[in-house]
């Protein structure tokens, strides 16, 4: 991260160019970038304040969500950081000897500065905010303002979607996980791998399955697809959305509504999840409208214990050990492989407790 400073010249060439109904052939991340430029170098003195307040003349016709949250960084930072109250209080601290502080060079930092600011940043803003209908009114509150404010953000921010879609819902999940915490054969980083298989509903006919996931390296080929008839759907691609931390499956033919079994392999390189994430450990319908019970297998060495937040239903050893666990209740799931031991010792409504031997 740096900033870029031009000579005046160039400034003058940028203002220029961004306030004609050109400017959007410069990347909002480059405008917002500019506005950040040039006040702060103004702020440091490094640049005349002429410079950054008529660059912000262009937001008159600006309405990016980033340009425009940029220029509230520029007036958090440097132009009302010392505000109305501030500058009065000052004034009542020294009643004696007042020294003005200059904020704009050549403007005494005092109740008329804060006003001068509130008419430019008026003047910028004044086109953005008309066509949201928001007057102010001299009898308005404290909490008429504050409510304004929040409806003027939430009508400039753009809309992003993050919910799924609503044609698959889960019934249940088959989770079958394997811890590698020693795995010195291999020299690799701690993880585990496994499947988790699901019970879907499809609702309505689609061609694609979105689901959540977080960090997950997900073996594209094990992807299965079956309907009750045991018919497959081929799989065409996939995609994942980093910023969503969603994850698209595309089939070769229209999945029909009906019941279906949709099988995904992974691979987790962090066995220590801080995060209330079930996205982190596999992948799944990770909203609480998409409730569904889960089937837990964890498969560990004989030196370990799992634990889940079932009773152990069976255990089968070979070396290893498989622990499946009963059916748990809706959307509640917690599991560990750890070398602690288990302490049973229950009274009355006690808890059992688990800690390091």
């Amino acid at each position: 991260y740096y900033r870029v400073n031009y000579d005046r010249e160039n400034w003058e060439r940028i203002i220029d160019f961004v306030t004609t109904d050109k400017f959007k052939s410069i990347h909002v991340l480059n405008r917002a970038q500019l506005l950040e430029d040039a006040f702060y170098f103004a702020y440091i003195h490094e640049l005349s304040w002429d410079i950054p307040l008529k660059l912000g003349e262009y937001l008159k016709q600006e309405r990016d969500y980033i340009a425009l949250a940029a220029f509230s960084s520029v007036l958090e930072n440097y132009l009302l950081s010392h505000g109305e109250w501030y500058y009065q209080g000052q004034k009542a601290k020294d009643s004696v000897v007042f020294q003005n502080h200059t904020l704009i060079n050549t403007v005494d930092s005092n109740a008329s500065a804060f006003n001068l600011q509130k008419a430019y940043v008026k003047s910028v803003l004044g086109d953005v905010l008309a066509p949201l209908g928001t007057p102010t009114k001299e009898s308005d509150t404290h909490l008429d303002k504050l409510t304004r404010s929040s409806v003027i953000l939430c009508s400039i921010v753009s809309c992003q979607v993050y919910r799924l879609p609503k044609n698959v819902k889960p019934l249940r999940y088959s989770l079958t996980m394997e811890s590698h915490l020693r795995d010195t054969d291999l020299q690799r980083t701690l993880h585990y791998d496994g499947n988790v298989k699901m019970e879907l509903e499809v609702l309505a006919d689609t061609k694609s399955i979105t689901l959540h996931q977080l960090q997950l390296r997900i073996d594209n080929t094990t992807i299965e697809l079956v309907n009750s008839n045991g018919k497959e759907n081929i799989v065409v691609d996939t995609s994942k959305d980093g910023r969503n931390r969603t994850y698209t499956i595309r089939f070769e033919e229209l999945v029909e509504i009906g019941i279906y079994n949709l099988t995904i392999e992974i691979e987790v390189l962090e066995v220590w999840l801080l995060l209330i994430l079930s996205q982190q450990a596999f992948p799944c319908f990770d909203e609480p409208a998409l409730k569904a019970k889960f089937i837990v297998s964890l498969v560990r060495r004989e030196e370990y214990i799992s634990i889940s937040n079932e009773d152990l239903d069976m255990n089968l050893g070979d070396g290893r050990f498989k622990d499946t666990f009963k059916e748990t209740p809706t959307f509640f799931l917690a599991f560990a492989v750890c070398d602690m031991k288990l302490q049973k010792k229950l009274k009355g409504k006690g808890f059992m407790q688990t800690q390091r031997p």
